[in-house]
């Protein structure tokens, strides 16, 4: 899957020194937009909604604490990059009260930009994992997964690994998702 960047900043070299900085792409991600400041990027989210958000706090119409906020409130799947010049104890908690997920300080590197990529991606990619197994638990494959596992009981190559690997997960942490969504363990040895 290919993750989307909305880069919001102010300042157009700082935006376009994003843009050709890091390689995007090498994370699965695409930068499907830009924004000079807060009021259009709220435009741009309401026609296309990313997956990340790196934005700049201060910024002219809108600022990134404010954009941040109603992001939060109307998309809170989204993931927040906070990049500022300021080092400003204020602005760290308000990252912090909005769940924001990274908080880079101007100016940054290559590679403070490659690792907070990185961690992102490492999200994007659980929680995709995990909402790919909550439509097998509520039913959007062919069946649900109680059933699944009931008309495969009696196969003797079903187990909990092949299970797991078939879905891309550890066998551990299916065995705590079945427990977690059904209320039962999963007893078959693996």
């Amino acid at each position: 899957m290919t993750y989307t960047i909305l880069i919001v900043e102010d300042e157009y070299l700082v935006r376009q020194g994003l843009t050709k900085l890091v390689n995007v792409a090498a994370y699965d991600m695409e930068i499907i937009g830009q924004a000079e400041n807060g009021r259009q990027a709220w435009d741009l989210i309401q026609n296309q909604v990313p997956d990340i958000i790196l934005t700049d706090i201060n910024m002219p119409q809108l600022n990134g604490i404010q954009l941040a906020s109603l992001v939060r409130e109307t998309y809170p799947q989204v993931h927040l990059v906070f990049l500022t010049g300021y080092d400003d104890f204020d602005y760290a908690l308000s990252a912090v009260k909005l769940g924001v997920d990274d908080y880079l300080l101007k100016p940054f590197s290559r590679q403070d930009i490659e690792e907070m990529l990185g961690k992102i991606k490492q999200k994007l990619d659980k929680e995709e994992k995990e909402e790919q197994l909550q439509d097998l638990l509520t039913d959007k494959f062919e069946g649900n997964l109680a059933q699944k596992i009931q008309s495969h009981l009696a196969d003797s190559q079903f187990s909990l690994k092949s299970l797991a690997s078939d879905l891309g997960f550890n066998p551990t942490y299916l065995s705590s998702l079945i427990k977690k969504e059904l209320g039962c363990l999963f007893r078959i040895i693996w």
